[in-house]
């Protein structure tokens, strides 16, 4: 079993491994920008002009964001749950985008959160995604509800119909983030007592 000092030392790197990572994932996810304008520009997404400069700002913000603070030095422990919360975040404006179908994609950050393999972390974001996915599907069916979609039940108001989808998401939530955090509790035991450290990447 290795030391406390080694096992932190070992974990900070650890975290900013991951964290490059997931910046260069960051990096990718920025080309959905330009995407979602270009898609509107097209009609496939209706919007109107100052709704797409809005969420085109947001999601370069959120892609480009960890890159600069990764550069500029800032503490592994503040970049993870930066990084993390600021997934959840673009996930949530993605998903109040007319047309755009989300669903499991919600999970994203408390999946990538199990990364760092650090339960506090996972717990965190876990909470903030459901709260992020409840005020996205409430966008999403009271447009529904405008529009008159078949998606929403025609015969009950915004709020019932948000009640139904809202409970359903909730259940979901409910039975995978506690497998998720003992899925990073048992790993992080596992690596903390073994005698010999993976090689970071």
């Amino acid at each position: 079993m290795m030391g406390d000092k080694k096992e932190r030392e070992y974990f900070v790197q650890y975290d900013r491994s991951i964290s490059s990572y997931l910046c260069k994932m960051l990096l990718y996810m920025s080309l959905s920008g330009p995407a979602i304008a270009i898609a509107t520009a097209a009609g496939f997404f209706h919007m109107n002009i100052y709704q797409v400069i809005i969420i085109v700002v947001v999601v370069m913000f959120a892609c480009l964001s960890p890159c600069a603070l990764e550069k500029s030095g800032v503490s592994s422990s503040f970049l993870k749950y930066y990084i993390v919360f600021i997934i959840s975040t673009l996930v949530c404006v993605i998903a109040m985008i007319p047309h755009v179908g989300i669903w499991i994609t919600f999970i994203l950050g408390v999946a990538l959160s199990m990364l760092f393999l650090d339960r506090l972390l996972t717990a965190a974001v876990s909470i903030y995604s459901y709260a992020l996915m409840l005020i996205a599907m409430y966008v999403r069916v009271e447009r529904w509800c405008a529009a008159g979609s078949l998606i929403a039940d025609r015969q009950y108001d915004v709020m019932t119909n948000y009640i139904g989808y809202a409970a359903g998401l909730t259940i979901e939530f409910l039975l995978v983030c506690p497998v998720f955090m003992m899925a990073v509790k048992i790993e992080r035991e596992h690596l903390s007592n073994a005698e010999n450290l993976p090689e970071l990447m």
